[in-house]
């Protein structure tokens, strides 16, 4: 088991613990949208070389699967933000921001 696993198995993790667990998860995450972003702009610049062949579907295709891994990891980074972002609330006062949203 790695060291993420033992962390996030732990339910008596700290809050340190558990800000260090999503601020590395996030950053693996931005690590792979990088690359990813750099790979889906070269495969666009050569689909449009394709013009009308039939290889262009397969690029087309392949395009759709990064953009998919990219929405994916886009509401990952978002979700560890909003964990990170309810860390620095008190509890009690998210629960106050609460009642004042459903108001």
């Amino acid at each position: 088991m790695d060291q993420f696993s033992t962390m996030a198995a732990n339910s008596s993790m700290n809050s340190k613990q558990r800000k260090e667990l999503v601020g590395r998860l996030s950053a693996m995450a931005e690590e792979i949208a990088n690359p990813l972003t750099a790979v889906s702009v070269r495969l666009h610049t050569a689909r449009s070389a394709l013009k009308d062949s039939p290889e262009r579907q397969m690029w087309v295709a392949i395009e759709q699967d990064i953009q998919r891994i990219q929405r994916i990891l886009r509401q990952l980074l978002a979700d560890f933000h909003t964990l990170l972002s309810k860390e620095a609330v008190p509890p009690r006062r998210r629960a106050h921001s609460r009642i004042k949203e459903q108001a």
